[in-house]
């Protein structure tokens, strides 16, 4: 199952362009959404601004260098 939710996460990851605003929610497919997207800003220099939905969110995405900012 794990790796089904880690499949699904880093998929839509793969979806993100440059320039979009992420909404960032939680659970454990979002652990692996926010670190495919934080991999992506690494490597290939994507520009996204993160919404966090929680401060688990919040804090995996500093993690990644994903810049936030909220509503």
């Amino acid at each position: 199952m794990s790796q089904m939710k880690k499949d699904c996460g880093y998929a839509a990851a793969d979806l993100v362009k440059d320039g979009q605003v992420l909404g960032l929610g939680t659970g454990s497919t979002t652990l692996y959404f926010i670190e495919k997207v934080g991999m992506r800003v690494r490597d290939e220099g994507i520009e996204v601004i993160g919404i966090p939905t929680s401060f688990q969110s919040r804090l995996l995405a500093r993690q990644w260098n994903i810049p936030l900012t909220d509503l």
